[in-house]
């Protein structure tokens, strides 16, 4: 039980929550993309979309990867499956942190969504 003021408690609930929920989403799509449904587009602030996911972004970076945000405000909103722009950007996250850690710069504006320089993998990962 959370007391009422419990902040912490009610942050960490919340968190739970939202990660329950993106846990059904990507199982949802996993199964999708496996029958070769299509995907589920929606208009939404690709701004949005990183604050929102922010979280999941930290703690998959870990302690070995910086992970930097350059948001512009005037963004326009784009039409994106936002279950696969995530995984996109968890994706590349995860790559950066088996590589050996780096810097993680995630810009979102109409040239680029994210760049990253580091070590990177080996010869061997980049056949895979």
């Amino acid at each position: 039980r959370i007391e009422p003021d419990d902040r912490a408690g009610r942050r960490a609930v919340e968190a739970i929550a939202n990660s329950a929920s993106r846990g059904a989403t990507l199982t949802q799509q996993l199964l999708a993309f496996a029958r070769k449904q299509e995907l589920r587009d929606r208009l939404l602030n690709f701004n949005s979309l990183i604050i929102d996911f922010r979280p999941i972004i930290d703690r998959t970076a870990g302690e070995g990867v910086t992970v930097r945000r350059q948001l512009d405000d005037n963004l326009w909103n784009c039409r994106i499956d936002p279950v696969q722009a995530e995984m996109a950007l968890l994706n590349v996250i995860s790559n950066a942190r088996r590589g050996g850690g780096g810097r993680q710069h995630h810009r979102a504006n109409p040239q680029r969504a994210a760049s990253r320089r580091g070590r990177g993998c080996g010869p061997e990962a980049r056949c895979r």
